[in-house]
């Protein structure tokens, strides 16, 4: 009987400091693997909207070369402001783009850049927000122009996706909601930038004769 007393007394638990120190080494591990995964999550975000911008940019060049390569006439495209002093538009062949620079697409009535079929003339677009949206929801385009020198023409856009934050690319000059600076860049540590991604493509093509 008393060997069967001195066994049970020799028999030793976690004490309160062991169990304090494996609880925040645990902790602590629980947080690296937390932080990880938002991180990864974040990475793989960015990939998918750097890969959406780019495709539209891309998309959007490709439409406006082609019809510079296949309207069958030179001519020079003239990028014209709107009466209302914000659209901008230039006409090729039986295509009229249209475009915002610095508006939010999916903002309210803002859009990015449309393509409108029209016959013969070039109307004026003010006011009219008919035509198919080229730049995909929660984009801006910063940029768009075309040059043909020599009947050599490139086409240059500079296009965002602002993520799920519409304030990322607050103008200090305090603009609308719908329109921020049209120079919005991926920088910075505004909230929701991380999610952001940019594209700049140029594409040329040689005009048709």
């Amino acid at each position: 009987m008393k060997q069967s007393t001195n066994n049970h007394q020799n028999q030793a638990g976690f004490t309160i400091l062991e169990l304090m120190i494996a609880m925040t080494v645990f902790t602590i591990l629980l947080m690296i693997c937390l932080v990880t995964f938002l991180q990864i999550g974040r990475v793989f975000s960015k990939g998918v909207n750097m890969t959406l911008v780019q495709e539209d940019a891309r998309n959007i060049t490709s439409s406006i070369t082609s019809d510079i390569q296949f309207y069958n006439k030179p001519f020079t495209p003239v990028v014209i402001t709107s009466t209302d002093h914000q659209t901008k538009y230039f006409c090729i062949g039986n295509h009229e783009y249209k475009f915002l620079l610095g508006a939010h697409v999916g903002y309210g009535a803002a859009f990015g850049l449309k393509r409108t079929d029209i016959s013969g003339s070039c109307p004026d677009p003010a006011g009219d927000t008919s035509g198919a949206e080229m730049a995909g929801n929660s984009m801006q385009l910063n940029n768009l122009t075309v040059s043909c020198p020599n009947g050599l023409c490139t086409v240059t856009i500079n296009l965002v996706f602002y993520g799920v934050d519409n304030t990322v690319f607050e103008s200090p000059s305090g603009s609308t909601p719908a329109y921020k600076a049209a120079d919005a860049q991926c920088t910075g540590a505004l909230a929701g930038s991380q999610y952001c991604a940019t594209a700049n493509y140029s594409s040329t093509v040689l005009e048709s004769y």
